[in-house]
């Protein structure tokens, strides 16, 4: 949102409500207590976003806002990789 706010970057607001809308949905399977589809749901956008924002920052050496992300987005991959592997299914 910053981005379409700032500079009226539409792929930046693409991103931002895609992001947004599949943390949301990952918040929602967990509340209904399918924590494992929940997680791995949220591993799987935070994974892509701190790699996209990675590579942005590689390419840009600026920490606001792309490093940030990254760091903000490996976090949350490595805490939902953990908590979906709590959740794996005993099949």
């Amino acid at each position: 949102a910053m981005g379409y706010a700032k500079k009226r970057s539409v792929p930046s607001l693409a991103a931002g409500l895609t992001f947004g809308g599949l943390l949301i949905g990952s918040g929602i399977l967990i509340s209904k207590n399918e924590s494992f589809q929940g997680h791995a749901l949220a591993s799987g956008t935070t994974g892509i976003m701190s790699a996209v924002m990675a590579q942005r920052y590689m390419a840009s050496k600026k920490f606001m806002p792309a490093g940030m992300i990254a760091t903000l987005g490996v976090a949350g991959f490595a805490y939902n990789v953990k908590k979906a592997l709590e959740w794996w299914p005993e099949e």
